[in-house]
């Protein structure tokens, strides 16, 4: 096997014929620049020497002069392997150096493989001969194909420098561009001029991927436009876009010789695909180039982030106007509750007035009425006493009913007094042994009521937090209420429980009496409300309304349960706290 000096200044170019090289069992050996190739040609004595033309420090050209002008190394085969533009003179040149192989980038493998052999099999069985002279006329040659070359690349060189500079203008103007649709639009144009294509066209997708959001075209007619419309999403060079997320470049478009070139690049972040970036028919060229490839990908990377930042901006304006709109009907919503809390407040202080004036009222109705009733039910009284002989049973019947009305009377007042005195007592909160107080109502109503069969039964009651007097006015209600009911019944069962959890103490007082109609339920206590006759049971109906104002005053709740011949329970809550203060 051969002995082979690559000469390269980039190394993915001496890594490729390595690897290539390699499987043919050859030794390889690298250079970067000529001058090196030089130093390892003398000192390794390779069979065959690859070298680059265009290289620093030393060119393929002067290296191989220099080593022709070394009688130890100068009858070594060189190959070319370059991309040099100008191939007549690098042809000529060549030749007149005695480099008969020229390969040029990019090359099939199997031609650099047949190349190599011919090159090895044409050095072992040339017969020994002179070294070749370089006619005087190389070095001309040499420095005019070198500043031919050199003056190409400067050329080149401007070309990019003006399109990169055109490149970071665009990117400026657009960079700024918020509105998407002129960001795109303006994008298409800039993309079209930039590269020097016939037309261009961008497109992007909607939220399901399927059909185009937006798709623009520069360099076609609105008319023709309009009449193609946007292609489909998921059929031809769009499609392969889409799916290989890398740019496409081809010739004979359709498979019409006259066709259009084209070039395509998606249009995507590192996260989601947005679109595509398509270029028809490269202006002054018969097909785009690598460095148009390139510069379609720099601006197809540079449409992703800007739409994707617009998009985002958009997004961000919807949800600042969102929260603007929010914050006013908020702010409209906060100042209609502040006047109607205004308003509430002026007519609850109205109410308390009203409520107040009635009150004083029902009281001063109530104290004046007093004074009469005691006269009805003294002159009532003392009929009866001085002139009861000489009425007849019938008018003794008459004073009678007179003087029971008028205590009747006397009793509704008393209660109303009682009710009114409610509303502007002052409470005095501590804590209360309910059970204690229960048992001793209980014990009182068993003396009230010696010919009756009363059962009462007092259960483990928590403590509660509220006012003494108030709190046994609603047990001696509730069980005044209770003794009244059972009448009926030959053994009066009168139980009083309670239980306490979920911040309140509740508590009841249930019998075994005549009950009552659910239905009926709310009107139990409402002032003066009765559910049975006069006649049947006495009383003035306003017991039950006593103890809900007592209740509420208290924070708690109250409410009953029952049925006709089944008897009745009725419940009431204190909060636990010792806060809930002092209601009316």
């Amino acid at each position: 096997m051969a002995k082979i000096l690559i000469v390269d200044d980039v190394s993915t170019n001496r890594e490729l014929l390595v690897t290539l090289l390699g499987y043919g069992g050859h030794r390889l050996i690298e250079a970067s620049d000529g001058a090196e190739a030089l130093d390892i040609t003398r000192a390794e004595r390779p069979d065959l020497v690859i070298a680059d033309i265009l290289m620093p420090t030393m060119d393929g050209y002067e290296f191989v002069r220099r080593l022709r002008q070394d009688a130890d190394v100068a009858r070594t085969p060189v190959i070319y392997y370059t991309a040099n533009y100008h191939m007549a003179e690098a042809k000529r040149l060549a030749k007149a150096a005695g480099v008969h192989y020229l390969l040029v980038k990019p090359v099939d493998p199997q031609v650099v493989l047949s190349t190599v052999e011919a090159a090895l099999g044409t050095a072992e069985s040339a017969p020994l001969a002179p070294p070749p002279e370089v006619p005087e006329a190389f070095d001309r040659e040499h420095l005019r194909l070198v500043t031919d070359t050199l003056s190409q690349k400067v050329n080149e060189l401007e070309v990019a420098n003006q399109r990169l500079g055109r490149l970071i203008e665009v990117g400026q103007q657009l960079g700024s561009e918020k509105d998407p649709i002129r960001l795109l639009v303006g994008f298409c144009h800039a993309a079209r001029e930039l590269i020097g294509a016939r037309h261009a066209a961008i497109g992007v997708l909607d939220g399901t991927g399927e059909t185009w959001r937006y798709f623009f075209t520069a360099g076609i007619d609105a008319e023709t436009s309009a009449r193609l419309g946007a292609p489909p999403v998921s059929q031809g060079i769009f499609a392969g876009l889409l799916r290989g997320r890398r740019p496409l470049r081809g010739e004979n478009l359709n498979g019409k010789a006259a066709a259009a070139s084209f070039l395509g690049a998606p249009v995507s972040s590192p996260t989601r695909p947005y679109g595509i970036l398509y270029l028809g028919d490269r202006l002054g060229l018969e097909a785009f180039t690598e460095q148009d490839e390139q510069l379609v990908a720099t601006l197809a990377a540079q449409i992703a982030i800007a739409y994707e930042n617009a998009q985002r901006l958009d997004e961000i304006q919807r949800h600042a106007a969102d929260l603007e709109i929010e914050v006013a009907e908020r702010k409209r919503a906060e100042e209609a509750v502040r006047r109607l809390n205004v308003e509430l407040e002026r007519k609850n202080v109205d109410l308390q007035n009203v409520v107040k004036e009635l009150e004083g009222f029902s009281y001063s109705v109530a104290h004046d009425l007093r004074a009469p009733l005691r006269a009805v039910i003294g002159y009532a009284a003392a009929t009866l006493e001085d002139y009861g002989d000489r009425l007849d049973e019938e008018g003794r019947h008459y004073l009678d009913t007179i003087r029971d009305s008028a205590k009747d009377m006397g009793q509704l007042i008393d209660d109303l007094l009682n009710f009114s005195r409610l509303g502007r007592q002052q409470m005095a909160p501590a804590e209360v042994d309910v059970a204690g107080l229960a048992r001793g109502v209980c014990e009182d109503l068993r003396r009230a009521e010696p010919g009756r069969v009363l059962r009462f039964e007092v259960g483990a009651l928590p403590s509660a937090w509220g006012d003494r007097a108030m709190v046994r006015q609603v047990l001696v209600n509730l069980l005044s209420n209770a003794v009244k009911f059972t009448r009926p019944r030959e053994q009066a069962v009168i139980s009083v429980g309670g239980s306490d959890g979920d911040g309140e103490n509740t508590y009841f007082v249930r019998d075994n009496g005549v009950g009552f109609d659910i239905k009926y339920v709310d009107k139990l206590f409402g002032v003066f409300q009765r559910l049975h006759a006069a006649g049947e049971f006495e009383g003035t109906g306003i017991g039950l309304s006593i103890v809900r104002r007592i209740v509420h005053r208290h924070g708690g709740r109250v409410w009953a349960e029952g049925a006709v011949g089944r008897g009745a329970t009725f419940y009431f809550t204190i909060p636990e706290e010792k806060t809930h203060g002092n209601r009316s």
